[in-house]
């Protein structure tokens, strides 16, 4: 007969299988901050002609504009070999092609709607999202009785539906967590385990409890790893060349931060200049985004407050892997200054080389015959292909130095296009450490590296990108992490078959590849 106290030690969790969290999945399909772009007309986007009712559209890119067009294939795979790497890259695309037009922002209106604070409204649409779409209810604690010697070491004397998990508990939830640790470890259920959890959020407590006491206040949890991240930031970018000028944000954002001034809003953002608030919180669109980063000449000291967490993202990048014998994905995307589209809608400043040409400082090219329209308005458009790794690790894409200049244009005066800046980011990698970026704003497609055309087919419409800045020359085979941008656009899958192919899709049906599927090689343009 086992002890009393192994009665006690039947409190075991339940098993995770529930239909409700199931359900619950549908919220996914609906955001709040979705519904408060519909009071921004810079929102609207033009639709699709869709392919069939079976092909699931890859979604049209926050701000559309006229770039002609990007190809679209129906019942075709597109498949190729990295030249360099081991592996394999597949890209199917059933679709079709799909004119873009220019957004204009209503800028009288725009800036009128500066002042207004969507905090309310982002807080109502969230609750009736909760209403619509409930969130998964957690399961309550299961018990079981164990009769048998303890400690208990032994997982096969687990219960059928044992979770190493507590799913009545939020993983999130430190003190609970901590709490259930003591709860095991006295039961002596599996001791060792919950000895090696305890350590782990007991770590975790200890870093918010330093976050807590380095700053004299009540502040929420998110607002205290915002200025610990700034803290970091504040710190780097004293500590070298300030490239971007983005001190003086941060150190407005400090300010604001621990006066109560600013809190942190999951969803909306602030546009910030030179230290000074631009706007209270608002949902962001690309499209408000470029045209108030020109109203201030955002190229330098221009900050876009809220975006992904408050503390620091991540990055798979503490180490470099050299060689074939890693199966290593790396594809060729398009890329872009978001002034760089050849767009005729937006008014350059006359004289000034900011970003557009106008027709009073028309620099030329070789040929001296650079296309201005009627109307001073430039339409050079300037991209290029950069190769990227397919990294699901990296919550940001990186570039280097290098790569900016390039995308600045091939014009006699190197200021043509000018990169808008976002802001600066720290990043923690993969052995625990953490860095400072600086942050401009990127357009990115992915490019079929297969296709006869020498301009450059696109598999995905032009979407919006942060892009973190490395310092220094980019070297010939070195890695750019490609961030989130990809697999929020396409289906993607790898398979162990042909030497682990990763494939990559608009429908999730592309994905079926029989065992026998043999990926055809594409035929180099130029030898």
């Amino acid at each position: 007969m086992a002890p009393k106290k192994a009665k006690a030690a039947s409190k075991g969790p339940k098993a995770t299988k529930t239909s409700k969290a199931a359900k619950g999945s549908k919220a996914t399909k609906t955001t709040k901050a979705s519904k408060v772009s519909k009071t921004s007309k810079a929102s609207k986007t033009p639709k699709a002609t869709q392919a069939s009712t079976a092909t699931q559209s890859l979604g049209e890119p926050e701000e559309p504009e006229r770039l002609g067009r990007y190809q679209r294939k129906r019942a075709i795979t597109v498949e190729f070999t990295i030249p360099h790497k081991k592996g394999k890259l597949e890209v199917e695309s059933p679709i079709e092609e799909v004119d873009m037009q220019d957004v204009v922002v209503d800028m009288k209106a725009f800036e009128a709607d500066l002042d207004h604070s969507y905090v309310d409204e982002l807080a109502e649409l969230r609750a009736e999202h909760e209403r619509e779409f409930p969130p998964p209810i957690k399961p309550e604690r299961a018990t079981w009785t164990y009769n048998g010697p303890l400690p208990l070491n032994d997982t096969s004397k687990l219960p059928e539906g044992w979770t190493w998990d507590e799913p009545d508990l939020d993983k999130l939830d430190i003190d609970a967590q901590i709490e259930r640790c003591h709860e095991r470890i006295a039961e002596q259920i599996l001791p060792f385990y919950f000895e090696h959890r305890l350590k782990e959020y007991q770590a975790a407590k200890d870093i918010q409890d330093e976050m807590g006491s380095s700053e004299r206040g009540n502040y929420s949890l998110d607002v205290l790893k915002r200025i610990s991240s700034l803290k970091i930031i504040e710190k780097d970018l004293g500590a070298r060349k300030d490239e971007y000028k983005q001190l003086v944000n941060v150190k407005a954002l400090l300010r604001a931060y621990r006066s109560h001034q600013l809190d942190w809003n999951n969803g909306l953002v602030t546009y910030w200049s030179r230290g000074e608030q631009l706007c209270q919180p608002r949902p962001l669109h690309w499209a408000e985004f470029e045209a108030l980063n020109r109203k201030h000449e955002g190229s330098e000291s221009f900050w876009v407050e809220g975006m992904g967490s408050p503390g620091p993202t991540h990055l798979d990048a503490a180490i470099t892997i050299q060689g074939d014998d890693w199966d290593l994905y790396f594809y060729p995307a398009g890329v872009r200054l978001t002034n760089a589209r050849g767009s005729a809608v937006l008014q350059p400043t006359p004289g000034k080389v900011a970003g557009y040409i106008s027709a009073k400082n028309t620099p030329l090219n070789a040929a001296g015959d650079l296309p201005i329209p009627a109307t001073g308005l430039a339409s050079v458009p300037w991209w290029v292909s950069l190769d990227f790794e397919f990294d699901t690790g990296a919550g940001i894409m990186t570039i280097w130095q290098s790569d900016v200049d390039l995308l600045r244009g091939a014009f006699p005066l190197n200021q043509v296009f000018v990169p808008m800046t976002t802001g600066c980011t720290t990043v923690t990698v993969g052995d625990g450490s953490q860095h400072t970026f600086d942050c401009i704003l990127v357009q990115v497609c992915l490019l079929d590296p297969a296709s006869a055309d020498p301009s450059g087919t696109r598999l995905t419409p032009w979407t919006y990108s942060v892009a973190a800045i490395k310092a220094g020359q980019y070297p010939a085979g070195g890695r750019r992490l490609d961030g989130p941008w990809l697999r929020n656009m396409l289906y993607q899958a790898t398979q162990p078959i042909n030497g682990v192919p990763l494939t990559l899709s608009n429908n999730k049906n592309g994905l079926n590849l029989t065992a026998g599927h043999v990926p055809a090689q594409p035929t180099a343009l130029y030898a």
